[in-house]
């Protein structure tokens, strides 16, 4: 991906999985399924909603990547030399945390990390 190419804010993919879950809570409404079936038809869809193509992940800040049936939270890092960049992940090895280059993460989702205030 180019970096001209279109990236996704986590508010934006937010907003499409809500979109996702009104509209599965609308149509199990008109399908006739109970109250209870409707509001899992929308948390099913939200959840959906929120997976998106890694090629419009936003490269600013963290993100849930999913390769292989593997997540982790990974950040996007631009080689100062080349100006290349790949998905790293930070492992844990011994005291000391590496960054590891992840192989093309397929998709991604939003992550809240928590923050010390």
């Amino acid at each position: 991906m180019t970096d001209e190419a279109k990236t996704m804010t986590n508010e934006e993919a937010e907003e499409q999985a809500v979109k996702a879950a009104l509209d599965a809570f609308r149509q199990a409404r008109k399908d006739g399924r109970t109250e209870i079936n409707q509001i899992r038809a929308a948390v099913v869809a939200y959840e959906r909603g929120l997976w998106n193509d890694i090629a419009v992940a936003p490269r600013n800040h963290a993100v849930l990547a999913e390769q292989e049936g593997d997540m982790s939270i990974v950040t996007w890092m631009t080689a100062i030399e080349t100006g290349e960049g790949d998905w790293i992940v930070y492992r844990q090895v011994g005291e000391n945390p590496i960054a590891v280059r992840l192989p093309a993460p397929r998709r991604w989702r939003p992550v809240r990390l928590p923050h010390d205030d």
